[in-house]
């Protein structure tokens, strides 16, 4: 059971991996065009079942997350749930984060183009 499910869990993040590792994606990447600045949004897919997220993005101000779905199961660049974190304006270059929570850790760099909208949802599969 715990084998199915850890394959389902891998199966999820390598499709999420794959529809969100670019930029220039569309269904990831809303354009800020204009206005030079970009987008960084974490947020949970599925209950992690964790707690609170706590998100540290080199250079930026830390956060926090309830850790749970957004309720609309989507995450759009507009939205402030309690469900997502979100660093808005900033410039567009790397950044290198660590998200954690009782038992689980999540790091990794995020690529931010100019004007764009970065969203990564971390799962139980993609925890370090």
């Amino acid at each position: 059971m715990k084998i199915t499910l850890k394959i389902i869990s891998l199966l999820v993040f390598i499709l999420l991996i794959s529809s969100c590792s670019s930029d220039n994606n569309e269904s990831e990447s809303e354009s800020l065009e204009g206005q030079g600045q970009s987008q960084l949004i974490f947020s949970a897919f599925g209950d992690i079942g964790c707690g609170v997220i706590t998100v540290a993005v080199d250079l930026l101000e830390t956060k926090t997350m309830d850790g749970q779905d957004p309720s609309t199961g989507f995450v759009y660049c507009q939205d402030s749930s309690a469900s997502v974190v979100q660093w808005i304006d900033i410039p567009a270059g790397s950044y290198n984060y660590v998200a954690s929570c009782s038992g689980y850790t999540w790091t990794g760099t995020r690529v931010l183009g100019i004007g764009s909208c970065n969203n990564l949802s971390l799962t139980v599969g993609s925890a370090d």
